[in-house]
């Protein structure tokens, strides 16, 4: 697989900014995973404090991975701010959740395997 391909799969599964703004005290974003997201500029440290003016000068960076504020000279990845506003814990829980659910080739042929043999074994009992 070429670099630019596992590049493009791998954006695939990110949300990308599509559109960002600030308005009505909340910064809204719009990604390509069809939702979006907004949040009070206060739930961010770099943004806590921040006049309006300043907080309204947001525009997004190149591939739509980034969002600046171009007067204050701050950029913050999408996933960092999805993270930062879901918490670690939560991201940690999901992220063991996807990881659990995978089915490895091994396991899908002893699977098959065991169907064959009519399924799995019954426990034994322990006397």
């Amino acid at each position: 697989m070429s670099k630019e391909k596992h590049g493009n799969d791998k954006l695939a599964n990110f949300p990308v900014a599509l559109s960002v703004v600030y308005s009505g005290n909340r910064i809204q974003v719009e990604t390509t995973q069809n939702w979006g997201f907004s949040f009070a500029p206060g739930e961010l440290a770099e943004l806590d404090g921040v006049e309006v003016a300043q907080l309204a000068d947001v525009r997004i960076l190149g591939s739509g991975q980034t969002i600046e504020w171009t007067t204050l000279g701050i950029h913050i990845s999408v996933g960092t701010i999805i993270g930062a506003l879901l918490g670690e814990e939560f991201l940690i829980t999901e992220g063991n959740r996807r990881v659990a659910r995978r089915t490895s080739a091994k396991k899908a042929l002893s699977s098959a395997e065991n169907g064959r043999r009519g399924g799995r074994p019954s426990k034994k009992q322990i006397n």
